[in-house]
């Protein structure tokens, strides 16, 4: 389990710390072990690909459907969705610095809304927790998170 407590120290003075730079290499490396469980296949990027061609529901709507052999396979991490998708359009949500809404395609398994914090933009293929209750963010229906 990573330690967090350098999470929030300040990474703009320098020299940065041994403890810093140790977290940051451990940070870096726990990364390199999700992507290896959770990379997709390259049947789930045809899957992605080929859907592309369908019409995007629009504002607000965006449920996800999958097979039941679909839902019941396992990334090895209990308890998370965790899809590819690609952003279809993005917007700067009013009245906040550095909120942004998006459509996410996340071809065979639907659309959906997403608000988040990082930029991101239309064509860029994201990584999409779809297994969040869905939560209204400044007057916008956010449909799971980006990661």
């Amino acid at each position: 389990r990573l330690d967090k407590t350098h999470q929030c120290s300040d990474w703009e003075a320098r020299p940065l710390s041994f403890s810093q730079l140790e977290y940051a290499a451990l940070d870096a490396h726990c990364l390199i072990q999700v992507w290896d469980l959770l990379k997709p296949r390259t049947s789930d990027v045809l899957a992605v690909s080929a859907d592309l061609g369908v019409d995007s529901p629009g504002p607000g709507v965006g449920t996800a459907s999958a097979t039941t052999e679909d839902s019941q396979r396992s990334v090895g991490l209990d308890g998370l969705e965790l899809r590819v998708g690609i952003v279809q359009e993005c917007w700067s949500l009013p009245n906040t610095k550095h909120l942004q809404g998006c459509h996410v395609d996340l071809g065979p398994f639907g659309h959906r809304q997403l608000v988040q914090g990082c930029t991101i933009t239309a064509g860029q293929r994201v990584l999409a927790l779809c297994n969040v209750v869905p939560r209204e963010l400044h007057g916008v229906l956010s449909q799971g998170g980006l990661l």
